[in-house]
């Protein structure tokens, strides 16, 4: 991308591309000095690279070779100062773009005001004070580039809470973008006094994604103005009675009103409410009832301690100073002080639980808080008396056993371990736990070459575990097993039934690999109907909304193309194709899961975007690797995170993201910034590129990138797994790494044989 602010007409708006129209509506003005120039020594060949990758919508790329110019006292002139703050703008990186351009002089002067507009844009993402960098960024503004600066400043307006200002500007701005009309005269009413006005400007909206948003409109209208008991009734007829509350507290209300409201914030709190719901609630009752009687302190503790543990231990133990805890809230709060690392006292309180229903599971937690706190030998102590408990909580005994054999294969006990697995087995035989427990038993014989004993065990459980993922893995080593003993006849036998059977399982690779036959069978290419006008048009909507900042209403186009997609299977193929055309991949992703056996394969399998494929070519990577990657990582959705709170693409950790930021052309690093595909991927390939290197071989390669390099030297220590990628794979002890190096590879092996050599 080049610059959010257009210098181009717009006719004819909602019948060009998506190409066309961001093509148009991001094309750069040419600086004098710049890629006119010849590209004498390196610093003119810097520029011109950069104004090469931002043409091709690499603005991250661009902003990394502009950064030794910019860091440079000789290279801080005004034309790239104005190409870094378009790249960086570019990909989003708004404290960038105002640590480049706040205070110059020739704001106004250069490219028709760009730079001056630029940081109005900036100051607006950042909620800063914009209003007056935005009016005469207007003022300077000429042709198509006004309608972009309206809109800011209509949204400067808007925060500075300059609320008839704003409306003017989002009016005017919808006269010059009428395909956006709705959504700004919805903008418009939002912050408009006058009811009579607002119902006018309703009356004028007809997009169907703009009508389901008038009554939330005139729900913040109503609140905007004062009219709290209005506002309130409307919010609670939409369903969101957490905002009828907020408001409604904003009102002054009564004693008794506002204990009651206490009530139903405390009421909202359940386990059905998602996770940024909880936040919210929570932050609405500390914020208006800082003191809570300890009999809420304890409902609160109960209700928000998946989400929030430092707040439900402070609960916890605040009900707790008042009056004992019962052994259920022992456990609870045992549990949140372990998230919290606070091991010693979350101990001491498992060790009080006595009751017989909880004693074994408090006992396993106090197993699982001495390993993290160092206490191995007590742990497995404990582990052990758990696990051989002769009644009571048979899924607690199963999984301590498991854990207890998974330590024992770390103390190198590999004899012990067996043991302890085929006690699981045999005990719990029907439980997810003791078909694991079988199968790391059996992989345990094999790697000590008792392979016979190996055999017979892998056949026993690929019978009797059918078709779970340990009656799969089963199956496919019982062939291993009988290669082994020279049968090949039997082991292709049971490969061909495991890749007829379950074509989708990561075996069915190695199985395929072994057969020699292609592991991956494409369906016949189907025809799918072309998008129709309507739906060019709503994508086309959206791709200006979300190029103008307006991401809110951009979602709501989106969402509703995905739900017409959902619920009529003539239209799911053709939207999704065209999502995948505009770079929207998470949703064509989604919607091709949908129809699983008729999906063509590039749909549930698309490439991800082009900079991602080009940061692994500059890497040395294969780009299909990365592709493989990131659909598991994250199904291609861009803002996805995850509960150790890796996010992006790539799942990036902040912390990794703030070690490579320095040196990048990020001037002021946030972890929002992950967020940004390019960026992202940048970070996420030069950590698996390091990784590679480390590790070459793929799988320990990859289980290093998903658990860390401590876990990945650990698991490839073990007895065989040096030798054997695939004895590696099975031995890595963490379920969800050892899932995700199964899915990866798997993504990997299809994409290879669906796309050409990508280079």
């Amino acid at each position: 991308m080049s610059s959010p602010f257009p210098r181009h007409s717009l006719p004819g708006f909602p019948r060009r591309t998506a190409a066309a129209l961001l093509a148009a509506v991001l094309s750069a003005v040419p600086q004098p000095g710049l890629a006119q120039a010849a590209p004498i020594g390196e610093r003119a060949a810097l520029l011109a690279e950069a104004e090469q990758a931002l043409s091709a919508g690499r603005p991250f790329r661009a902003s990394r070779l502009l950064a030794p110019l910019v860091a440079s006292p000789t290279g801080r002139d005004p034309a790239t100062l104005l190409l870094a703050a378009r790249a960086a703008a570019g990909w989003e990186g708004w404290g960038s773009v105002v640590r480049l351009l706040a205070g110059q002089s020739w704001l106004d002067d250069l490219s028709g005001g760009e730079g001056r507009a630029l940081l109005a844009r900036a100051r607006v993402e950042r909620s800063e004070p914009a209003v007056e960098d935005a009016r005469r960024a207007v003022a300077v503004a000429h042709g198509a580039a006004l309608s972009p600066r309206l809109l800011t400043l209509a949204r400067a307006f808007d925060r500075a809470k300059l609320l008839d200002s704003a409306a003017m500007s989002y009016l005017e701005a919808a006269k010059l973008l009428p395909a956006l009309g709705d959504w700004l005269r919805l903008r418009a009413a939002g912050v408009l006094a006058d009811s009579s006005v607002r119902s006018a400007l309703y009356r004028s909206v007809s997009l169907p994604a703009a009508l389901p948003r008038v009554r939330w409109t005139e729900a913040l209208a109503r609140e905007r103005s004062g009219d709290w008991r209005e506002a309130a009734r409307l919010y609670d007829a939409l369903g969101a009675p957490l905002a009828a509350i907020r408001v409604r507290l904003s009102a002054v209300p009564s004693p008794d009103e506002r204990a009651t409201m206490r009530q139903q914030i405390l009421a909202l709190l359940t386990p059905r409410l998602s996770t940024q719901d909880t936040r919210d609630a929570l932050a609405l009752l500390e914020s208006a009832f800082p003191a809570l009687t300890p009999d809420e302190e304890l409902l609160l503790a109960r209700r928000v301690s998946g989400v929030e543990p430092a707040r439900a231990a402070l609960g916890f133990a605040r009900a707790a100073h008042v009056k004992p805890l019962s052994e259920p809230d022992e456990l609870g709060y045992a549990s949140v002080l372990t998230r919290l690392g606070r091991h010693q006292e979350a101990s001491a309180l498992l060790g009080r639980i006595r009751g017989r229903e909880l004693h074994a599971r408090a006992q396993y937690q106090r197993a699982r808080s001495l390993l993290t706190s160092g206490s191995r030998r007590q742990a497995i102590t404990l582990l052990r008396q758990v696990s051989l408990q002769p009644q009571g909580d048979s899924a607690t005994a199963a999984v301590a056993g498991f854990l207890l054999g998974d330590l024992l294969v770390e103390q190198g006990d590999d004899a012990a371990a067996r043991r302890a697995y085929l006690e699981v087995a045999r005990r719990f035989p029907r439980s997810s736990y003791g078909a694991r427990a079988a199968l790391q038993a059996a992989l345990l014989a094999w790697v000590h070459d008792q392979r016979a004993l190996a055999a017979v065990e892998f056949s026993a459980l690929a019978e009797r575990a059918g078709e779970t993922s340990e009656g799969v893995a089963a199956l496919y080593w019982s062939g291993r097993a009988a290669l082994a003993a020279g049968d090949s006849l039997t082991a292709a036998s049971r490969w061909h039934n495991l890749l007829d059977r379950f074509p989708n399982s990561y075996y069915s690779v190695p199985a395929a690999a072994r057969l020699g036959v292609a592991p991956v069978r494409e369906p016949p290419p189907g025809l799918i109907a072309a998008p129709d006008s309507s739906l060019t048009a709503a994508l086309d909507r959206a791709a200006l909304l979300e190029l103008l900042g307006l991401r809110v209403e951009a979602r709501f186009e989106y969402e509703l193309l995905t739900r017409q997609a959902e619920s009529s299977a003539g239209i799911l193929l053709p939207t999704a194709r065209a999502f995948v055309a505009r770079g929207l991949l998470a949703r064509a992703y989604r919607l091709a899961l949908r129809v699983r056996d008729a999906t063509p394969e590039r749909l549930a399998f698309p490439l991800p975007p082009e900079p991602a494929l080009e940061e692994a070519r500059q890497a040395g990577l294969d780009p299909l690797l990365v592709a493989a990657l990131i659909r598991q990582e994250s199904g291609f959705d861009p803002l996805a995170r995850s509960r150790a709170d890796a996010r992006g693409l790539m799942q990036v950790l902040p912390s990794v993201g703030a070690g490579l930021a320095p040196g990048t052309g990020v001037l002021e690093w946030e972890p929002a910034l992950l967020y940004q595909p390019e960026l992202n991927a940048h970070f996420g390939v030069v950590q698996l590129a390091q990784t590679l290197r480390k590790y070459p071989k793929l799988p320990v390669a990859l289980a290093a990138y998903n658990a860390g390099e401590r876990q990945a030297s650990q698991w490839l220590a073990l007895p065989g797994a040096a030798e054997d990628p695939e004895i590696f794979i099975e031995r890595i002890q963490f379920a969800e790494t050892r899932d995700y190096v199964r899915r990866v590879l798997r993504n990997f092996v299809v994409y290879r044989a669906l796309y050409p050599p990508v280079s």
